[in-house]
């Protein structure tokens, strides 16, 4: 459903994405990893056309995002940034505004009832009336998340969605996600920092080093050279009940030279 065929960006005349492409079928979960700064907020920002790329193109079911107006953009591909701007809107609001690329004229009642759902879906039922601005940054998160499921686009981009949240909703967050893109078929595509999560929960890893893709493998095909060689770590994988733990090997000469 997603094909992403030779990106590049560059900023201030250096190359921060160079001939980065992948394919990305529906119901499936991408997470890219990286270390600071290769450009993985980036390549999620060219995907939707936030950022314009230098080169290459983004095709969804056939059609080429790059070249959408941003009404039709919106219909298709949902988003999700690290930070999400306040403002003195209630949760519900909020929320509804996803819908606002299907709505006409009016508000209808299906948009009120895909909106009711998706806020009890995330668990805000109980904030539902109150204003975005007096949320903790863990309860924004979850509001932007809800707005953009309810937009039903199908391709949905997650920058960081847990960054802001702690374990518990981290978990749940992410189950919740897992469902909903296995029950709408959406592709997406996240970045993470935290290893042992993302390989929890994706199904597939891009591995991006100095603006070129290093890998692209399944989460459960991931191995320790991988890792070393994309964040210069070297890493031991165990697995706990089927899912794959990474842990930190610090070299000898390393542990010494820190004494």
């Amino acid at each position: 459903m997603l094909h992403v065929s030779e990106i590049g960006f560059v900023y201030r005349n250096r190359t921060v994405l160079e001939r980065i492409g992948f394919e990305l079928r529906p119901g499936r979960i991408l997470v890219i990893l990286g270390p600071n700064g290769v450009g993985k907020t980036t390549l999620i920002r060219c995907l939707n056309a936030i950022h314009k790329p230098s080169a290459g193109a983004v095709l969804l079911e056939g059609e080429d995002l790059l070249r959408l107006s941003p009404p039709r953009m919106a219909k298709r591909v949902g988003y999700v940034a690290q930070r999400t701007e306040t403002a003195r809107l209630t949760v519900y609001d909020a929320v509804l505004m996803g819908r606002k690329p299907h709505m006409g004229l009016r508000v209808a009642q299906a948009d009120c009832d895909k909106t009711g759902a998706a806020i009890a879906q995330l668990g805000l039922e109980p904030l539902a009336l109150r204003h975005i601005d007096e949320l903790s940054g863990g309860e924004l998160q979850k509001v932007a998340i809800a707005r953009a499921l309810v937009q039903e686009p199908r391709l949905l981009l997650l920058d960081e969605p847990t960054s802001a949240l702690d374990l518990r909703n981290q978990f749940e967050i992410l189950t919740l996600l897992r469902d909903a893109v296995r029950e709408r078929g959406m592709a997406t595509v996240m970045t993470m920092h935290d290893l042992n999560t993302a390989l929890r929960f994706a199904d597939e890893v891009l591995l991006i080093k100095g603006g070129n893709i290093l890998a692209h493998v399944p989460a459960d095909g991931i191995t320790p050279d991988l890792i070393e060689a994309t964040y210069g770590l070297p890493v031991a994988i165990h697995h706990l009940d089927g899912v794959p733990v990474v842990v930190p090997q610090f070299r000898k000469d390393a542990s010494h030279a820190a004494e």
